[in-house]
């Protein structure tokens, strides 16, 4: 759960169609989410089948549950490899506040993205000639090409000061307590992160450029 290569899908078949109940259920466990804000598992239940069963609701092939559990899983080792803490923005079609109007950056010709990432409630059977890779290139790589940089800027100078005041415990106690949560992973240390950030970028472009390819092969078969 912990590594970029996290194979979503090999874990849904597992779990029988149940990849988001599973990963949730294990980050609340694993960081004790449900002692610390009185969580009763059967709420945790209840809730988790009526996202599974809500997201399977209308068929549509980009937004399930698989796709949920892939993004929570994302997210979690984007927080756990950089020490980040990640604000979400949620698109136009929840009820909640939005700074983006749909159709209104491709306007009068929208990109090729997938339906589904318009704001508009594109229905999924609507065609799309090459949805997926036009998906990636734009919204998924700029969108981790400006968190990498975030990243860098925010979390490389704290691990460089962290790095420097080894040799000074109090120094080093205070460094660590302004940037991350001690209790969600303490087993991580600022070299380390500054190692994983080192090696973020080509991580995730590579595995982009696999996934592009992929889709163009698949488009391009039918």
């Amino acid at each position: 759960l912990d590594l970029w290569c996290f194979d979503v899908f090999a874990l849904n078949r597992v779990t029988d169609d149940h990849s988001l109940r599973t990963i949730v259920f294990e980050l609340f466990t694993r960081h004790n989410l449900n002692s610390r804000f009185k969580i009763p598992a059967v709420f945790l239940t209840t809730l988790l089948d009526a996202l599974e069963t809500g997201y399977g609701k209308y068929r549509n092939p980009y937004h399930n549950q698989v796709h949920a559990a892939d993004v929570t899983q994302t997210v979690h080792c984007f927080l756990l490899r950089t020490g980040m803490l990640v604000r979400g923005g949620g698109g136009g079609a929840h009820g909640g506040p939005t700074w983006v109007r749909g159709g209104a950056w491709g306007a009068p010709a929208p990109p090729p993205a997938s339906p589904p990432c318009h704001e508009e409630g594109v229905s999924p059977s609507t065609p799309c000639p090459c949805p997926n890779p036009g998906f990636i290139d734009f919204i998924v790589e700029p969108t981790f090409s400006v968190l990498t940089d975030v990243a860098e800027k925010m979390v490389l100078p704290h691990a460089e000061d962290g790095t420097k005041a080894k040799g000074n415990p109090a120094a080093s106690q205070q460094a660590s307590s302004q940037w991350r949560q001690p209790s969600l992973d303490e087993h991580l240390e600022l070299g380390d992160i500054k190692a994983d950030l080192a090696g973020f970028r080509s991580t995730w472009a590579k595995y982009i450029q696999e996934n592009k390819q992929k889709w163009k092969e698949r488009a391009a078969s039918g």
